[in-house]
């Protein structure tokens, strides 16, 4: 159903918004209040979606926590406050029983504004702008455009050369010194990790431990610097 719609507004030409919203750490909900209050959360989330959109609007839900919307007739100079609009609705209290508890989301835009555009496309730059909205904090909406995308594909290469040059040894470590200013003397060091790419030199810890941090090779590249 909502590949259909999505074509439908795609193919329409006219100005549209398609918004991901992805439940910021879901899993604790299941956690600390069990299945039930997460299952409360998700319709209570549906339930909101509904009525902070118009009742023309399409709201769907993919699965575990993401859920889209198609919003039509809206200019593009508004689509940021209405992301917002939807975070703030959804970061009110949530009552299950006799506890009362909170959750935050995260919004993606894409926006149908352009000709041809292709309807699963539209969910893609939502689903690229949905990630960088968690990557930035959470609990914001990011819209999308073209550098989101290609700071995706960078990301990506970037983890697959990392994952390589672990396995090639491409890592090194630098000890800084720690100084006690009272006596002037060295009483430890802070071990550093520096990546010496093979082709590109050193890449800056900044480009390149966010991006470990994010998948599973933090913990290989730990393992390396113990």
């Amino acid at each position: 159903a909502l590949e259909r719609e999505v074509d439908r507004v795609a193919r329409s030409g006219e100005p549209a918004l398609l918004l991901a919203l992805d439940i910021d750490h879901f899993k604790r909900v299941n956690d600390t209040h069990g299945h039930a209050a997460g299952d409360l959360v998700l319709r209570e989330v549906g339930h909101r979606l509904r009525t902070t959109l118009r009742n023309s609007e399409f709201v769907a839900r993919l699965g575990g926590d993401e859920f889209l919307a198609v919003v039509e007739d809206i200019p593009r100079t508004a689509a940021e406050a209405m992301a917002e609009r939807i975070i703030i609705e959804l970061s009110q209290p949530f009552q299950s029983d006799d506890e009362l508890f909170a959750v935050s989301a995260s919004v993606g835009v894409a926006i149908a504004d352009r000709p041809g555009v292709d309807g699963l496309e539209l969910v893609r730059e939502a689903d690229v702008a949905v990630y960088h909205a968690k990557a930035r904090g959470r609990a914001r909406a990011v819209l999308f455009d073209e550098s989101l995308q290609a700071e995706v594909e960078a990301n990506a290469a970037i983890e697959v050369a990392l994952r390589q040059g672990i396995a090639d040894g491409e890592l090194e470590l630098h000890y800084q010194p720690v100084l006690d200013l009272a006596t002037s003397t060295v009483w430890g060091v802070e071990a550093l990790v520096r990546w010496n790419r093979r082709g590109h030199g050193q890449v800056p810890p900044d480009r390149f431990i966010p991006v470990a941090e994010r998948s599973t090779l933090i913990i290989d590249l730990e393992k390396w610097v113990l």
